[in-house]
């Protein structure tokens, strides 16, 4: 590790790389210091400490704008994504979903966060707690203006083509997840009563064998 990455914030320089555990403490940095808006394109989030910013915002009456994948939104591997979605959606932030067109498995696959149209944040880590806790990711904070622009510029493209969330999004997405929650604990269940039958076959097959020899 070089710390001599991590030691010139504050003051933020035009472009900067962050990566480890630094990740975390810059995007808390940027949504705390949030005075008008945040808009961001995630695949997969769900980092309570950045919601409950994120959720702070929105109720102090900031746009609070999250395009997330419309395949993720529904079935996402992150246990607690569906709950903090929730969250954010009740206390006023802007939500919408999309699928990119093309064949095969396309996904929205964009980490980026837009805070009050003059700092981007991006890179390959998404929102999450794994993501900014235990992965090895890079961050790239830029507050160059044609840079930015060009950013929101996109963001605002596949904001206009996304479909909106509402409460009916809102409850298909929960209901996905109790599903998925359901079939896991039945496949759960499932093992444990092979591994049971196995344990209980193992003393007869010994008894068997042994009578053979």
């Amino acid at each position: 590790m070089h710390p001599q990455v991590y030691i010139s914030y504050p003051p933020w320089q035009p472009t900067q790389f962050f990566t480890e555990r630094t990740t975390i403490v810059v995007t808390l940095a940027e949504i705390e210091a949030i005075t008008t808006s945040f808009n961001a394109m995630q695949y997969q989030c769900d980092h309570t400490q950045c919601f409950v910013r994120l959720v702070a915002k929105a109720t102090q009456g900031k746009d609070i704008r999250m395009l997330l994948d419309e395949s993720n939104f529904y079935s996402s591997s992150c246990a607690r994504q569906s709950a903090r979605v929730e969250e954010l959606f009740n206390a006023g932030g802007q939500i919408r979903i999309n699928r990119p067109k093309g064949a095969g498995f396309v996904i929205n696959h964009v980490k980026t966060c837009i805070f009050d149209e003059r700092v981007v944040l991006t890179g390959s880590v998404n929102m999450t707690n794994n993501g900014h806790e235990n992965n090895k990711e890079h961050l790239f904070r830029i507050e160059e203006p044609g840079v930015v622009l060009d950013v929101l510029a996109d963001f605002w493209r596949e904001w206009e083509k996304a479909k909106v969330v509402t409460q009916v999004e809102i409850d298909k997405m929960i209901s996905k997840e109790r599903e998925a929650a359901e079939r896991k604990r039945e496949k759960s269940r499932s093992l444990s009563l092979a591994r049971e039958a196995s344990r209980a076959l193992s003393t007869p097959l010994r008894a068997a064998a042994g009578s053979r020899t």
